[in-house]
């Protein structure tokens, strides 16, 4: 596992919760209108996702080795 995220720290993460964050916090392009602080917290979720899909990766891929 990626040495910024030790594996022996993450709990196991859940497909089907992942998959609702996924669609909750979507990686999208920001509308014109919307504030600075909107799109810096929307691409803080979309982070959050990401590194949570990463780390289920990386346990599916240890429990298949």
């Amino acid at each position: 596992m990626n040495d910024q995220y030790p594996d022996e720290t993450w709990p196991v993460i859940d497909k089907e919760l992942l998959n609702m964050l996924d669609i909750l916090f979507a990686d999208k392009c920001p509308d014109l209108d919307d504030e600075d602080r909107t799109i810096w917290f929307q691409a803080g979720c979309a982070h959050v996702v990401k590194v949570l899909t990463s780390v289920y990766r990386e346990q599916q891929d240890n429990l298949e080795a």
